[in-house]
């Protein structure tokens, strides 16, 4: 992070939201502060993208909804550059939002319904590199938000080798253990020794949940 700003300069912020009497609002309460100044704003994320690549702010304050895109996916961006550090301000306060604004890698998460005195607050602690996030997200979506998100079906099938992906597809079908080893070109002996591993892999404790996930799956299995 280049130049980070501190209490003694001028914090030069971008707003990036699609709601004008938001946007507004903010220019609004940052004109009555000495140490905050707005270098410009922004109604989506190709045209955040730009302004804020044009006025390298120290703060940028975006939405986590926009019309054009994830917000959140333009905080990523914004935080990877390396010369602004980012503000979340959004009106979503579940975990999912949470996560992926953490994951996006901002300094601060504000939910809009904080007061006045609360945001510029959080714009001058953002601009030092303090984390914040809003006392107002719940203990319960904090915990969910921090929480490592199970893998998908897909990534747990992804992680199978092509093989196994074929033995599952034969057990979504309900081949019994011959069947698939006549499939398969193995022995049952074989069968029964993937079939231990490939529960372990993907959790399940039988061949039913084994069927199940494997029918969850966006994608075709190999047979």
């Amino acid at each position: 992070m280049a130049n980070p700003a501190t209490a003694a300069s001028t914090v030069r912020v971008v707003i990036v939201d699609d709601h004008e009497v938001t946007r507004r609002g903010l220019i609004e309460l940052m004109s009555t502060l000495p140490d905050i100044v707005v270098v410009g704003q922004a109604d989506s994320v190709a045209s955040g993208r730009a302004v804020i690549g044009a006025e390298l702010p120290d703060v940028a304050i975006i939405d986590g909804v926009l019309p054009d895109g994830s917000g959140f996916d333009l905080c990523r961006e914004v935080v990877d550059a390396g010369t602004t550090r980012v503000l979340a301000l959004t009106s979503s306060d579940d975990a999912e939002s949470l996560r992926a604004a953490l994951r996006a890698g901002v300094t601060g998460y504000l939910l809009k319904t904080a007061s006045a005195r609360s945001i510029a607050k959080s714009v001058l602690t953002v601009a030092e590199g303090t984390r914040i996030i809003d006392p107002a997200v719940s203990e319960h979506v904090m915990t969910l938000a921090t929480t490592p998100a199970e893998p998908s079906v897909d990534d747990l099938i992804a992680g199978l080798t092509e093989q196994d992906q074929r033995l599952l597809a034969a057990i979504a079908e309900g081949l019994r253990n011959k069947e698939i080893a006549e499939r398969l070109g193995i022995s049952e002996k074989t069968v029964r020794n993937r079939m231990t591993g490939l529960l372990r892999h993907l959790g399940a404790a039988n061949r039913t949940q084994a069927a199940t996930i494997a029918l969850r799956a966006r994608r075709p299995l190999p047979r």
